[in-house]
């Protein structure tokens, strides 16, 4: 048994093939990758001692989710592949990280009921190493959490608390029907079973290739089926087409190359619906992008085939 690197308790370390590299097995952290590089760059950065626990509270969430343990990398890069899905520590403290507390409460009224095998049933806190399901430093702000969802009729809490030397905090909760109810709503997809996808993009001659050869046959090739506006036969208002278009749609790629005013409104028109958005934009053109999109992970594209590529690893990574 070893020191995990994110939060100082004890884990299990697998190397890989007498690389350089090992999984990790933590309790409070969950399963994730790292080098032995990844790991003097957590023990250096002093920006980052202090928000270890967001790097946890992502990891522990993948776990929870069952999704494919991150491979930790330095930076703010985020690489799919077959094997790994890389992810820069820096990105996860931008991006992966809850950002307000409405999220933070949503985020960890999903993460405790996968804990819950059945409704009714009580979540047991033995120690500290449950704080990170609610993205939480120490028992205090855990605690806090829990009131809030309590607050707000997602969760029952006991009136047992545990004082430690992290602090008092409850030792069981579990979620009422409201709370059932509401992770109901975060976790469906509005469009489940739908396979079209829709494509917000610059219409702009030079980009015929370009919808043709990369956005239309990633797409297809997926068996989804890409749907671009100027496409469409209709007699109505144009903005009624996209909207119901969109509304359809099991995701949306928004393309923000040529910096296309209508792109902003159309990825943000399906975030509000709760779709899920892939952004792309043309090597070069990234630096035209808004300040309010540029926080999100954007394909960045040399050509068309790069852009296929990369394309197709995203939806494979998140959608599929």
């Amino acid at each position: 048994m070893e020191k995990c690197p994110l939060c100082n308790n004890s884990a299990y370390y697998e190397k890989l093939n007498g690389k350089d590299t090992y999984k990790i097995e933590c309790m409070q952290c969950g399963d994730f990758y790292i080098t032995y590089q990844g790991i003097l760059y957590l023990e250096n950065n002093k920006e980052i001692k202090n928000d270890k626990y967001k790097i946890s509270s992502y990891t522990r969430e993948c776990k929870v989710l069952n999704k494919k343990p991150p491979f930790l990398i330095s930076g703010d890069k985020e690489i799919f592949d077959e094997n790994f899905y890389y992810v820069g520590i820096d990105l996860i403290l931008k991006e992966k990280f809850p950002n307000n507390v409405l999220d933070i409460l949503d985020r960890t009224l999903i993460n405790l009921s996968k804990l819950s095998k059945k409704p009714g049933q009580w979540i047991e806190f033995n120690d500290e190493t449950y704080f990170v399901l609610a993205y939480s430093e120490n028992a205090d702000i855990f605690k806090y959490i829990l009131d809030s969802l309590y607050k707000k009729n997602y969760m029952e809490v006991s009136n047992l608390t545990k004082i430690s030397v992290y602090g008092e905090f409850y030792t069981h909760a579990r979620l009422t029907p409201e709370g059932w109810n509401r992770v109901y709503e975060l976790e469906k997809n509005i469009n489940k079973d739908s396979k079209k996808v829709f494509v917000a993009m610059s219409f702009a001659k030079e980009m015929d290739e370009v919808w043709e050869r990369g956005f239309k046959e990633a797409i297809k090739e997926l068996g989804f089926e890409p749907v671009r506006v100027d496409e469409i036969e209709h007699n109505e208002k144009i903005c009624d087409v996209i909207i119901a278009q969109i509304k359809k749609s099991k995701f949306l790629v928004a393309d923000f190359t040529g910096n296309r005013g209508g792109v902003y409104y159309e990825a943000g028109f399906a975030k509000g619906l709760g779709i899920p958005v892939i952004f792309t934009c043309k090597e070069g053109e990234e630096e035209y992008l808004h300040f309010d999109t540029r926080q999100y992970n954007h394909i960045i594209w040399k050509d068309i085939d790069d852009l296929k590529k990369q394309l197709k690893d995203r939806i494979e990574a998140t959608i599929i």
